[in-house]
């Protein structure tokens, strides 16, 4: 059965040419707006999956609102040897107010990692 060993999120990544190796940039766990609802331009969900050679994976990545109305949702199948990334883009997010946002992997129907995105919310200086 397959499992997740990592979950992060960032804004973006990148892939060194003529290698597998992935680099992560903007790395992070909260963010902060001014105004709301806010637009986050670029988000990635990055997971790192242990499986069972040619074991099929239905991986699914939702991005929920405090209230618990899911505002994004990604999926992918995929078949590896061993260990398999994933990465889910949700560009032009809006987060429509200050909290806590779940972030849940699941293969199939089955929670299999989670995190919190924290949207603080910061005075903004009238003109």
């Amino acid at each position: 059965m397959a499992n997740v060993r990592t979950l992060l999120l960032c804004e973006d990544t990148a892939v060194a040419e003529g290698s597998r190796r992935l680099s992560y940039l903007n790395v992070f766990r909260d963010l902060a707006a001014g105004t709301f609802p806010t637009r986050v331009a670029r988000l990635v969900a990055i997971t790192t999956w242990e499986c069972q050679p040619t074991e099929l994976i239905r991986a699914r990545i939702t991005i929920s609102a405090p209230d618990g109305t899911v505002l994004a949702e990604a999926q992918a199948q995929f078949t590896d040897v061993h260990v398999h990334t994933y990465r889910a883009y949700f560009n032009g997010l809006v987060l429509p107010t200050p909290g806590d946002y779940p972030v849940r992997v699941y293969a199939g129907t089955t929670l299999k990692a989670e995190l919190t995105l924290q949207l603080n919310s910061f005075p903004v200086e009238a003109e």
